[in-house]
């Protein structure tokens, strides 16, 4: 079920309107009126694994490792083919690129995790591949460079490692590795990727500050977390136990001189 903005197809809605209660996305499950369906058949009877969202697109992880992408898809972020351009027509008229419906990315599969910044996306498969595809105006794909990528592409500089996990931010993103190392790249204007500086970095750099202990990462807009647990805090001092009052009607023995 999705609700809010939905002029961009991002709720995955083929009417495409704003929705101010959350809507079933399966349509033959809307008109189940007799209640004749028992479960929803779409994304072929898969459950959902996860769910990401970028600013007007949104990914859908099926429990098979498949992919589903739908909304705004400009900036490559759907990892779906864009209609040809129009070479007749200046780069304003050209014809908007939205999916409204869920639509599934044939070029990955086997995957295990996905997450989605603005106008970009990473998805890791169960054997450590890591993709990643969309907008890279800052190197936020981690691909070395800042060219836009409109399919899924194989990120070399973070595969292999199984344990790989993802969190993306606006226009930057973070990896915790196998070793527990963080590593960041993308925008870094407002210091979100943690070297010291506020220079874009076009691939994965290690955090050198956090070290190799890290428990978690996250990341949203230009801002950037890592947690370490510490163990189990110490256990509470023990009180030592009140003396018991004496039982009524009984008087304390008086002590002998």
């Amino acid at each position: 079920m999705s609700c809010g903005q939905g002029q961009m197809g991002q709720l995955g809605h083929e009417d495409m309107r704003d929705q101010w209660t959350p809507q079933l996305l399966d349509p033959k499950l809307k008109s189940n009126v007799e209640a004749s369906i028992e479960k929803s058949k779409m994304f072929g009877g898969q459950q959902i694994k996860m769910v990401s969202c970028g600013t007007m697109h949104s990914l859908l992880l099926t429990s098979g490792g498949e992919v589903y992408a739908f909304g705004w898809g400009v900036d490559g972020q759907l990892g779906l083919p864009k209609p040809p351009k129009d070479p007749s027509k200046p780069a304003f008229m050209q014809p908007r690129f939205m999916m409204p419906t869920p639509t599934q990315i044939e070029s990955l599969s086997g995957i295990q995790s996905i997450t989605s910044g603005d106008q970009f996306n990473f998805a890791v498969s169960s054997g450590g591949t890591v993709y990643s595809w969309g907008a890279n105006t800052n190197g936020q794909l981690g691909h070395g460079n800042t060219d836009q990528v409109e399919q899924p592409k194989r990120v070399e500089a973070l595969s292999g490692s199984t344990s790989v996990q993802i969190a993306c931010g606006g226009c930057h993103a973070l990896a915790l590795m196998s070793d527990r190392s963080v590593t960041s790249w993308g925008r870094g204007k407002e210091g979100q990727l943690g070297h010291g500086a506020n220079d874009d970095v076009h691939t994965p750099k290690t955090v050198d500050e956090l070290g190799t202990d890290i428990a978690g990462i996250s990341a949203g807009g230009n801002v950037s977390f890592a947690w370490r647990n510490f163990g189990a805090p110490p256990a509470p001092k023990r009180k030592a136990a009140p003396e018991p009052a004496p039982a009524k009607g009984k008087k304390k023995a008086k002590k002998k001189k």
